[in-house]
C-alpha cells in the first residue's frame, strides 16, 4: 500500500504503532541496556553513587552540603532506589533506565504532535513518523550508554526537558492563562533537576517568537514562564533547604561559576583544535550520519525561513537542538570522553530526522520495507567487520599512543579515516542500489533513505560491539579488567594499607580519595607513594588523562621510586605497582 492512500487506514497504523513499534523501540533499548546495568561505577558517577547514602542516613551535614551543586531531586530518587533494592550499581542505574523508557514514549508523542501540525493528527504518516522517531532514538548507542551513566543530564533532565518541549509544541499556538501556568510548573520541574541547562528552553522560545509573527504578546508570556517558573522553584527550594537545614545559595553559586569555568580557553589555534575534536567525538557517539542530517536540516530550514519569514513547530525543534549542539561544544564539552551535556538534544534530533525522512518519502510499499530490512541486516554485519568501534580507536588506542609518544599515532589516525571511508562507501553502495531498484523515487528521497539505512545499520553494529565487549563503554571508554583489579586490590591490601588510585577505584577498596591536584604535581605524588602505608599504586589510560601521564606518572623521579619500591603488574588495561 502507498503512503498516499493511508488516510483511511490511520486507525490500523495507530494500533500497530502503539501495540508493536513503540514496544519494539523500548524492547531494543532494554535489550542493549540491561546487560550493562551492573558495570562498575566510574569517575564522577561516584559523586552521585555515594551521595544518596547520606540522604538515606538523614545525614545533611557539611559534607553533604559540599556536594549540593544541583537541587537534590535526583539524589533523593537514587536514595529511594537504594532503599528498595539495596545500594548497588544496578539500583543506581535503574532511575536512568526508567527515565529513558519514559523519554522514548514522549519522543513518540512529540513526533506525532509535530507532524500533525500540518496534517491530521490521526493520519497514518504521523504514526509512521512517531514510530521511526522512537526507534531511531532508542537504538542510538549514545542514548543507550548515556542512560546508564549515574548522573542528572542523561536521566531526569532529558526526560523533563523533552516533556516541556512536547507540551510547548501542543500549546504554543494557544498560549492562554491555563497553558502558560502549565509551562511555568513544567519549567520549575526542569530546574529541580538541574539549573544550568533549562534556561536553554527560555532562550529557544524567545528566538522562536522573535523570528515569528505576533511576537510582542508571546515574548511577554515567555518572560512570564521564566519569572514564575523560577519563583516556583526558588520558593519550593527555600522551603526544602530551610526544613533540611541545607545551604540555599549552594546550587545558585555553582550555576554562576559553571559558565565561567567551562568555556574554551587558550589561543585561537587551541580553541579551533578543541572545537574540532569535540565535534568529531560527538559525531562518533551520535553517528556521523546524524551530523549530516543536522547540516541538511539547517540548510533547508534557513532557506525556507528566508522565503516565507515564518516558523513552524518543526523549526522550534531545530532551534532547540542547535542551541544544545553548539552551546555545549563551546561550554562544557566532553566529560571523561562522553558528551553527556548534549544528551537532552537526542530525543528532539530523532524527531527531526524521522519527520524529515517521512516528508521526503512519497510512496512506501511492504515489499520495499522488506528490502530495506535486508539491506540494514547486511549493513550491520558490514559495519561490525569493516567499521568497528571507532570510539575505541579514537578514545583509547589513540590516547594510549599519545601518552607513549609512539610513532603509531599517524597509523591510528589513518585507520580511523579508513573506517570513516568504509562507512561512506556503504552509503554510496546503498544509494546506487536504490537508484536502480527504486527509480520512481526522487534522487533526494533516495539519498535520505540511504542515510536512514546507514544510520540504523551503524547504530545496531556499534550496540552489538559494545554489548559483546569486555571493556567500559561510557566513561573511561576502552578500560578493561576493572572488577578483576578491584578483587586483586582487596586481597592484596594490608589492614591499614592504602591504595593510590583514581577516586572510583579507591572507593571500591576503601582507600582515602586522592585530591585531583596531586595527580598533576610530581612532588606531591611522590610524597603520597613514599608513605609506607601505601600498598598499591594504580593508573591507566582510561582513567588518567594525558597531562597526568606526561607531568607526573611518567616523570623520571616518580618512575624511579616506583621501580625501587614496587613490583609492576598488568591487570587488563591497568598498571598496578605493588609494594615489595
Amino acid at each position: 500500500m502507498l503512503i498516499k492512500g493511508m488516510k483511511d487506514r490511520g486507525y490500523d497504523y495507530r494500533l500497530a504503532s502503539f501495540c508493536f513499534f513503540l514496544p519494539l523501540s523500548i524492547y531494543v533499548y532494554l535489550f542493549f541496556a540491561i546487560p550493562s546495568i551492573g558495570d562498575p561505577i566510574t569517575q564522577d558517577e561516584l559523586w552521585w553513587y555515594s551521595k544518596p547514602a547520606l540522604i538515606e542516613k538523614g545525614d545533611f551535614s557539611e559534607d553533604f552540603a559540599k556536594l549540593l551543586w544541583s537541587p537534590p531531586l535526583y539524589g533523593c530518587l537514587l536514595s529511594s532506589s537504594f532503599w528498595l533494592f539495596g545500594t548497588n550499581e544496578a539500583a543506581s542505574r535503574l532511575i536512568g533506565v526508567l527515565c529513558n523508557v519514559s523519554t522514548i514514549i514522549i519522543t513518540f508523542l512529540l513526533a506525532r504532535e509535530v507532524f500533525s501540525c500540518k496534517q491530521n493528527l490521526h493520519d497514518a504518516k504521523s504514526y509512521i513518523a512517531a514510530s521511526t522517531a522512537s526507534f531511531v532514538y532508542a537504538c542510538n548507542p549514545m542514548v543507550i550508554q548515556g542512560s546508564l551513566i549515574v548522573d542528572i543530564d542523561c536521566t531526569i533532565l532529558t526526560t523533563f526537558m523533552t516533556l516541556f518541549v512536547y507540551c510547548f509544541i501542543r500549546v504554543w499556538k494557544h498560549l492562554d492563562f491555563k497553558n502558560v501556568v502549565l509551562l511555568c510548573f513544567l519549567y520549575s520541574l526542569t530546574l529541580w533537576s538541574k539549573l544550568t541547562t533549562p534556561p536553554i528552553l527560555i532562550i529557544c522560545m524567545l528566538l522562536f517568537f522573535l523570528l515569528n509573527k505576533n511576537r510582542k504578546l508571546n515574548l511577554c508570556k515567555v518572560m512570564m514562564i521564566f519569572l514564575v517558573g523560577n519563583a516556583i522553584f526558588l520558593s519550593s527550594w527555600w522551603i526544602v533547604s530551610y526544613l533540611k537545614e541545607l545551604p540555599f545559595s549552594q546550587p545558585l553559586e555553582y550555576f554562576i561559576e559553571s559558565f565561567s569555568s567551562s568555556q574554551m580557553q587558550g589561543s585561537i589555534k587551541d580553541v579551533i583544535i578543541l572545537f574540532v575534536r569535540r565535534v568529531f567525538r560527538l559525531g562518533l557517539w551520535i553517528s556521523p550520519v546524524v551530523i549530516v542530517f543536522i547540516f541538511l536540516l539547517w540548510g533547508e530550514r534557513i532557506k525556507d525561513y528566508f522565503r516565507n519569514k515564518h516558523l513552524t513547530a518543526f523549526d522550534f525543534l531545530v532551534i532547540y537542538s542547535t542551541s544544545i549542539f553548539v552551546g555545549y561544544i563551546v561550554v562544557g564539552g566532553m566529560l571523561f570522553g562522553f558528551p553527556k551535556y548534549h544528551y537532552p538534544m537526542m530525543p528532539v534530533l530523532s524527531v527531526l530526522i524521522s519527520i524529515y525522512f517521512i516528508n521526503n518519502l512519497s510512496t512506501f510499499q511492504k515489499k520495499e520495507f522488506c528490502v530495506f530490512l535486508i539491506i540494514i541486516f547486511v549493513g550491520i554485519i558490514y559495519h561490525i567487520f569493516f567499521v568497528g568501534d571507532m570510539l575505541y580507536e579514537f578514545g583509547f588506542t589513540l590516547r594510549k599512543f599519545v601518552v607513549e609518544n609512539s610513532l603509531w599515532i599517524s597509523k591510528v589516525l589513518q585507520d580511523i579515516i579508513f573506517r570513516l571511508l568504509y562507512l561512506v562507501f556503504f552509503f554510496v553502495i546503498v544509494l546506487f542500489f536504490l537508484k536502480k531498484y527504486a527509480n520512481w523515487y526522487k534522487f533526494k528521497a533516495i539519498c535520505i533513505i540511504s542515510l536512514i539505512i546507514t544510520l540504523i545499520s551503524t547504530s545496531f553494529a556499534l550496540n552489538i560491539i559494545q554489548a559483546k565487549s569486555n571493556y567500559l563503554t561510557r566513561y573511561c571508554y576502552g578500560e578493561s579488567g576493572t572488577w578483576e583489579l578491584i578483587e586483586y586490590l582487596k586481597k592484596n591490601k594490608g589492614e591499614n594499607g592504602v591504595t593510590v588510585a583514581t577516586r572510583d577505584i579507591a572507593y571500591y577498596v576503601n582507600s582515602p580519595l586522592l585530591p585531583d591536584a596531586v595527580w598533576y604535581n610530581p612532588d606531591e605524588f611522590l610524597k603520597e607513594i613514599e608513605d609506607y602505608q601505601v600498598d598499591n599504586v594504580v593508573y591507566s589510560i582510561g582513567h588518567n588523562d594525558v597531562n597526568q601521564f606526561t607531568t607526573t606518572l611518567y616523570n623520571p623521579k616518580v618512575q624511579e621510586v616506583l621501580q625501587e619500591q614496587f613490583i609492576k603488574k598488568k591487570i587488563g588495561t591497568y598498571t598496578v605497582w605493588a609494594r615489595k
